[in-house]
């Protein structure tokens, strides 16, 4: 058990000898300055002892145990170091550190009175005026300690009552940090997690292992202020199952309801603290404190600052248009807010000052900083992390498996995962914001990698352009270094909206005047100065700060010395003007050098590092031995570590904060980061990340997220064999993950070592690894189209996985293999390669194989046009492609038979088929094949003639499509949605839906449905008389259809040809075209075939050919009609009626026209059916059905 802390108080209490290992101590016997008396309780990490120091005073001593020295010694004493830097009335003060034979050890103060769990107990004796008083009191000396810990980044994680000593004037004292309670390596990590804070008092999202942050002790508090209220816990249960369950799911009972008399503002205190998700509690200890009209008094320490602050002066007009976004919040609005300026422009100042007006008004923010060598899976997994946080036990169940299904996912998972996360990050997202607005607040958003783009992009897309959810996404961003990767954020195309561009220049005179006599006063300041100031410093905050304090600290000196002014003539980062870099550069010149040791580790790394790795990397730089070897010299320099870790927190230039379990540290500015990297050697560069890249095996070998920061430690240290085995580890990771252009980049680097690592790595290990890496690589120029680099990757990749006995990997290389040889027109040895792995597939009986064979072979089928070796391939495949596993198969099977039903115009079967390949996408998270098969659905529910239907799977599709920015998808549905708007009668939204169309694949280079946009553009032009227009879009398009037709509607541009031929008087080339078409009519698809028809119907009428116009007509309305085929039907039978010599023949197309076109309009609304009515000769054959 451990002790509480009322056990330190000096009653009378026999005195026992304790065994610490290999020291045993009595009653009297000295530990360092102090002498022991008793001890007052032991926990896993160590012993708390009472004694007394020289003047006999009680002392609190808290001592490692022998079983922890070992691997809780560090922790120790970090422990110590942060907790003796607090110093607050409301705290326990921990004051000296020590050693007795091996076993270190802490001082703390000691509290002569009891805790607040007796405290509580003696309160039923009070009156009831007394009882609120003392209640109050103790919230706020209890949030006073709290406020004033979290804004140094801890968080207690052991809160309740008797964690809280009262001394003898009535004052609360906290006390018993969770800190120690991590120190045991051995113990679960689930368990430490959740069993930090004793369940009685842990919050939802504590006693559930999700992460935490400070709001958890906010809740613990709300449950002691419970206590104190009414005497009693919130909730009671027996064990661990029933608080979870009671925490997270049952809300508490009104104090009031048990204590008519409790005062009402402690009441909504408390039930406040008491929400589930974190968000909903109170933000800040500082806000329970002006609930209670109390003073944080916590803040003393930073007020004392305000001589050394700069204000911020000359962006008023600026900070308006921040506050201006931040406040459209309150009616529910988001945006996108870009605040750009170059290097030392104030962007991160611009940046607080938003988050704070946020935070004055209520609204939370996620923050984040990102860094130049920061990886896409640490930024994504932040944000995620972050928002399972805030939500805390109502953590979104798609974002918690989609973290789960990320970090933890070995192979190649079903879908495309990156979009799995995404969707789950979207979905906590939008949790919160059904709860109210927020922001999500990025800096130095030109780091961000690609990825993490992707998402905010999305994010933006679809919560606030298409949702209209209160989110405000802003983000700062460098302007004077090169940001190719945010033109699309910077002009609104990859955000779905404009974004608000906040720019900030240099600082003009009137400003530069203000902040001078600011900081200097009025009368060392004038014009003059003004106007050197400008010329020396452009204007740049940062400069004019870094020379104001200058001047303000050496009053003695000239106003600019040329000592001042002078910089280094030296190479500088390109990312840090030399301006600016001598301003950091003297800053950080009189840095000791074991501090800049440890900057110079974390510059290298590039990102947020874990204290312990950090630590342990320096040891190993500064070990004159062996690197692999390396372990501390002696107690001395580790303690020397830790002592300049400690001053470089306490100087302001790297931070430290809790993730989880973990103590991070990261640099406080960038541009910090950037200048000390640059100015260190080479060759010390080299030895930096060798201990980096060992510490970083040593601490996280096993976490597959790492290897690529091992890798690439291991690379620039020069040792090409564990680079190579790391970097090939990693790429297989970023490709398992959907991390395309990441795996890309991963796999280039690899391979640049890969010569050299074959002569380091054993012969099994290299030939294993070459496998990965060759497997990856042929993905990536598979999906990427680079056939004749593909072919010989994939080549390499069969045999070499035929090596090492994998079969199922030779089978998949083979298959693509095929593919790749028809993509470069070697189309029999391509079918010969799928049909040989087809064989041995059968032979061993590798369902998988087989399935992906048949499918393959179907496509191949397809492609040449023989649609019943199509079918019945497909059908083989699908009939095997059964269970789970299948899924991905089954909707590409789906995908081929349904194009099969299509063109043979069996429209029911080949939507049935569509629907459940959507399904299996959506759930699978492949947006891309999502959205074409939704634009399948809608151009099939359009030849059907539910028009209304179609245009719901199209705003659907689009939206997927915009979503991921998937131009091809977007493209394709776009010319669907103007085939229904034509087929409505709006032909100039329908006109503009086809230019849309060509105008975005022309962007990304053509795709195939150029020849059908273009063909129903040229329609157009011709339906309006406009030749020449035609005319081009014809030749264009033939000239396309040349290269790439598969949807064969060259055909039909031939047929509009016919038609410009006889407009124009040409009747001899007009009829020459059209022998033409009838001759190839039989081999064209069932859709294009009548589509062709009814085309050349309408030319044969230009040249007076009435029977021959009927005829065509008759033929279309015959096959049409019986397959549903409702709009080219009503086409036909409309010409019929006005062709035909039969007048029985010609009255009953005419009442079939009339009944197909009231059933098209009675699916349509108002404004739709209005268009519809407007197409020529239809609003006559409706008014003789009424």
């Amino acid at each position: 058990m451990r002790p509480s802390p009322a056990e330190l108080s000096l009653h009378p209490r026999k005195s026992k000898s304790i065994d610490l290992g290999e020291l045993r101590l009595e009653h009297g016997d000295p530990i360092g300055a102090y002498t022991f008396d008793r001890a007052v309780g032991k926990g896993g990490m160590a012993w708390v002892l009472l004694a007394h120091d020289l003047e006999a005073r009680p002392i609190a001593l808290k001592v490692l145990r022998s079983n922890r020295r070992g691997s809780g010694l560090v922790r120790f004493k970090r422990e110590f170091r942060a907790l003796s830097r607090l110093r607050h009335d409301n705290i326990v003060q921990v004051d000296d550190y020590g050693d007795i034979q091996g076993h270190p050890y802490f001082t703390m103060e000691f509290v002569d009175g009891r805790d607040l769990h007796q405290e509580i107990r003696s309160w039923k004796r009070l009156k009831v005026a007394e009882r609120w008083a003392r209640a109050e009191d103790a919230l706020a000396d209890v949030a006073q300690a709290l406020g004033y810990i979290h804004r140094r980044g801890l968080v207690h994680r052991d809160l309740k009552p008797s964690n809280v000593l009262v001394d003898a004037h009535g004052r609360c004292k906290l006390t018993d940090f969770g800190i120690v309670k991590e120190l045991d390596p051995e113990a679960d990590a689930i368990v430490s997690r959740t069993l930090v804070g004793t369940w009685a008092y842990a919050s939802p999202e504590q006693i559930s292992g999700a992460p935490i942050d400070h709001r958890s002790d906010l809740y613990s508090l709300g449950v002691i202020l419970y206590a104190m209220l009414t005497g009693r816990r919130p909730f009671v249960a027996r064990d661990m199952a029933g608080y979870l369950s009671q925490h997270r799911e049952t809300e508490p009972r009104r104090p009031s309801e048990l204590v008519p008399s409790v005062p009402p503002h402690l009441e909504d205190i408390c039930l406040r603290l008491l929400r589930k998700a974190p968000r909903e509690r109170f933000q800040a200890a500082s806000d329970i404190l002006s609930r209670l009209s109390r003073t944080d008094l916590g803040d003393r320490d930073l007020d004392t600052m305000g001589d050394d602050s700069i204000p911020l002066v000359g962006r008023e007009f600026e900070l308006g248009l921040l506050e201006d976004a931040v406040s459209r919040l309150t009616r529910r609005s988001g945006g996108v807010v870009l605040v750009e300026g170059a290097a030392g422009h104030g962007r991160t100042r611009m940046l607080e000052a938003a988050l704070q007006q946020a935070r004055r008004i209520g609204i939370p923010a996620h923050s984040a900083r990102l860094t130049p060598n920061q990886g896409a899976f640490k930024a994504l997994m932040k944000i995620a992390d972050d928002l399972e946080r805030d939500l805390g036990a109502e953590s979104h169940k798609q974002l918690r498996h989609a973290i789960r299904t990320f970090t933890e996912g070995g192979n190649r998972l079903a879908g495309d995962l990156r979009y799995r996360l995404f969707d789950g990050i979207r979905a906590g997202l939008v949790r919160l914001l059904e709860l109210g607005p927020g922001i999500l607040a990025f800096d130095d958003l030109q780091h961000a990698p690609l990825p993490v783009l992707q998402l905010l992009g999305y994010l933006a897309r679809t919560c606030i352009a298409r949702d209209g959810l209160p989110l405000l996404i802003v983000a700062t961003v460098r302007t004077d270094v090169p940001t190719p990767t945010l033109r699309g954020f910077r002009d609104g195309t990859e955000l779905g909206l404009a974004p608000l561009r906040v720019e900030l220049p240099g600082l003009q005179d009137a400003a530069l005047l203000e902040l001078s006599r600011k900081v200097l006063g009025a009368e060392r300041v004038d014009d003059v100065f003004v106007r050197h100031l400008l010329v020396e410093t452009s204007g740049t905050p940062l400069l004019v700060v870094e020379a104001l304090q200058t001047l303000r600290d050496t009053p003695e000196r000239g106003v600019f010395d040329d000592e001042d002014l002078a910089t280094e003539v030296v190479p500088v980062d390109s990312r840090v003007p030399e301006s600016v870099r001598e301003a950091v550069a003297r800053r950080v010149r009189q840095i000791p050098d074991g501090e800049r040791s440890l900057l110079e580790a974390l510059s290298l790394h590039g990102y947020e590092m874990d204290v312990n790795v950090l630590l342990d990397a320096a040891r190993r730089h500064e070990w004159s031995g062996p690197v692999a070897d390396a372990e501390p010299r002696d107690r001395d320099a580790a303690d020397a570590v830790l002592d300049h870790l400690d001053d470089l927190i306490d100087r302001g230039l790297i931070v430290e904060r809790r993730v989880g379990l973990r103590s991070v540290v990261e640099f406080s500015e960038n541009r910090d980061l950037e200048v000390i990297r640059r100015d260190i050697s080479p060759l010390r560069r080299k030895r930096w990340h060798a201990s980096l890249a060992r510490s970083l095996e040593a601490a996280h070998r096993e976490n597959p997220l790492a290897a690529q920061s091992i890798g690439e430690h291991f690379r620039l240290a020069g040792e090409a064999g564990a680079a190579w085995m790391y970097l090939t580890r990693a790429a297989k990771v970023h490709w398992n993950r959907s991390l395309v252009s990441e795996a890309e980049a991963v796999v280039e680097k690899a391979r640049k070592v890969e010569a050299a690592a074959k002569e380091e790595v054993s012969t099994a290990d290299f030939t294993r690894g070459r496998v990965d890496l060759l497997e990856v690589r042929s993905l990536i120029l598979y999906n990427q189209g680079r056939w004749l680099d593909a072919r010989q990757s994939l080549s390499a990749l069969r045999g070499a996985a035929l090596v090492v006995g994998d079969d199922p990997l030779a089978a998949s290389a083979g298959l693509n293999l095929g593919s790749t040889l028809r993509r470069l027109g070697l189309e029999e040895e391509g079918e010969a390669m799928v049909q040989a792995v087809l064989a041995g597939a059968q032979a061993s009986g590798d369902r998988q194989v087989i399935v992906d064979a048949l499918h393959r072979l179907a496509v191949f089928a397809w492609e040449r046009g023989d649609l019943d070796t199509c079918h019945n391939l497909a059908s083989q495949a699908l009939r095997s492609a059964q269970g789970p596993e299948m899924q991905a198969s089954r909707a590409n099977i789906h995908n081929a038979l349904a194009a099969v039903h299509a063109t043979r115009g069996q429209l029911a079967a080949a939507t049935s088929g569509l629907s459940e390949a959507g399904a299996i996408n959506r759930a699978l998270g492949n947006k891309r094949d999502e959205a074409v098969a939704l634009g399948n659905q809608a151009e099939l529910r359009c030849l059907q003639g539910d028009l209304a239907g179609a245009l719901s799977r199209i705003e659907e599709a689009l939206g997927l499509s915009r979503a991921v920015l998937y131009r091809e998808g977007e493209a394709f549905v776009l010319r669907v949605r103007g085939m229904v708007r034509l087929e409505m009668g709006q032909v100039g939204s329908a006109a503009a839906d086809f230019q849309a169309c060509l105008e975005a694949l022309l962007d990304i280079g053509g795709g195939g449905d150029t020849v059908a946009a273009r063909y129903y553009l040229a329609r157009i032009h011709l339906d309006r008389g406009n030749i020449e227009a035609a005319r081009v879009q014809i030749d264009f398009g033939l000239h396309t259809a040349e290269r790439a037709d598969p949807e064969s509607y060259g055909a039909l541009l031939r047929s509009l040809q016919a038609r410009v031929f006889a407009m124009s008087g040409e009747d001899g080339e007009a009829r020459q075209v059209l022998a033409e078409i009838l001759r190839r009519l039989p081999l064209l698809p069932l859709p294009r075939r009548m589509q062709a028809q009814l085309d050349v119907a309408d030319t044969w009428l230009l040249l007076g050919s009435i029977e021959r116009t009927a005829t065509a007509a008759r033929n279309v309305a015959s096959v049409t009609a019986s397959r549903g085929l409702r709009c080219w039907a009503l086409r036909a039978w409309m010409s019929l009626a006005e062709t035909s010599d039969n007048p029985q023949e010609a009255e009953t197309a005419r009442a079939s026209a009339a009944a197909l076109a009231q059933l098209l309009r009675d699916d349509l609304d108002a404004d739709q059916g209005a268009s519809f009515e407007a197409r020529p000769g239809i609003a006559g054959l409706l008014w003789a059905v009424h």
